[in-house]
């Protein structure tokens, strides 16, 4: 049996190769998994071997194989991958960044099992980030999806780390039109993209009406490039102890 998992989106894609191989551990106590990748140099002939030499304690061999852009695809595997489609009794997953060469069509039709992870954008980002977000217990404005589909399309992972960082800090409620008066959000935008005193006054404000480590996480998401890279810096040093939110917010601005 093969198990074909291809498309962009290498975060979804992922996840997916995640939770087969939690259903196949399930399914066979003695599952023995390896792994390959073609970036790595592995070759067909390394996944054939794992997929034959099954030692006497293993119930069940799965061999995954990472191909990357599908370049490791040679016709002189074709045979060999269509009869393995075919057999019950030994499995591979096959994860590429994109759909295979036509000599391999094959692999997206039935017995394959095929499924694509497409780049998402848009609406469909945004309701996926909401889904995510909930699920953390992490409350996202219409204006907060926007905001985070826009600023990470393309970097799924990057969205994500952002999803779970935001999650477990104390902010609950990101960017909420309910919860965050305007002049907060405001205020926000004023230290995401100004600096200077006029900034330092901006932030004595917001301080003096606002938790520290609210401003902090808001203030991350809404900065870019170096910026983002700095608050990353920060929130470590807050992590371990080393500085405060106040004073971080402060190094920041100045």
């Amino acid at each position: 049996m093969i198990v074909f998992l291809y498309g962009p989106d290498a975060y979804r894609r992922s996840r997916k190769e995640k939770q087969l191989v939690a259903e196949y551990r399930k399914k066979h106590s003695a599952l023995s998994v390896d792994f390959f990748d073609a970036a790595e140099g592995a070759t067909w002939d390394d996944v054939r071997g794992a997929v034959k030499n099954r030692s006497l304690f293993d119930d069940k061999k799965l061999a995954i194989m990472n191909v990357r852009d599908g370049a490791v695809f040679v016709k002189e595997e074709i045979k060999w991958l269509k009869a393995l489609a075919a057999n019950p009794d030994e499995t591979i997953f096959i994860t590429a960044d994109g759909a295979p060469l036509k000599p391999f069509a094959f692999l997206l039709a039935a017995p394959v099992h095929a499924q694509e992870f497409a780049e998402l954008s848009g609406k469909a980002l945004q309701i996926f980030v909401e889904v995510e977000a909930g699920q953390r217990g992490l409350k996202i404005s219409g204006q907060g999806l926007a905001q985070l589909a826009a600023e990470y399309r393309g970097d799924m992972w990057g969205l994500m780390t952002e999803i779970d960082r935001l999650a477990l800090s104390s902010v609950k409620d990101f960017v909420s039109e309910k919860s965050s008066p305007e002049d907060f959000i405001s205020a926000i935008k004023k230290l995401a993209y100004g600096g200077g005193a006029g900034s330092l006054a901006t932030l004595e404000r917001a301080l003096a009406h606002e938790d520290p480590a609210k401003i902090f996480n808001v203030l991350a998401a809404f900065t870019s490039g170096e910026k983002k890279r700095r608050m990353a810096d920060y929130d470590a040093a807050i992590k371990f102890g080393t500085l405060d939110y106040e004073s971080a917010l402060t190094d920041f601005v100045l």
